[in-house]
């Protein structure tokens, strides 16, 4: 939302700016008044983008594994629950 009024904000001025031929608004300050709003708005995600550092890519999960904490012996799957529903298929002639 800031984003927005900042480049609602920056495009009026650019547009008032213009030399005031009785309410025609030039392309040239529209466009500069855009690119000065996006440029802001990158600016301002990669400040937030920057602080977020806490976080690491990893591939495995090795590191939430302490050593020797457990230790596998069997290992089997088991379903509490077990429902097949069979239906005939039809037969054509």
């Amino acid at each position: 939302m800031m984003l927005a009024m900042l480049c609602c904000l920056s495009v009026t001025a650019f547009a008032d700016s213009g030399s005031g031929s009785g309410g025609s608004i030039e392309i040239m300050p529209v466009v500069i008044g855009v690119i000065i709003g996006i440029l802001v708005g990158v600016f301002i995600m990669l400040g937030h983008k920057s602080k977020l550092r806490s976080v690491k890519m990893q591939h495995a999960a090795a590191n939430y594994i302490k050593r020797d904490s457990m230790k596998v012996t069997t290992s089997r799957e088991i379903y509490l629950y077990k429902k097949v529903n069979r239906i005939p298929k039809n037969k054509d002639k």
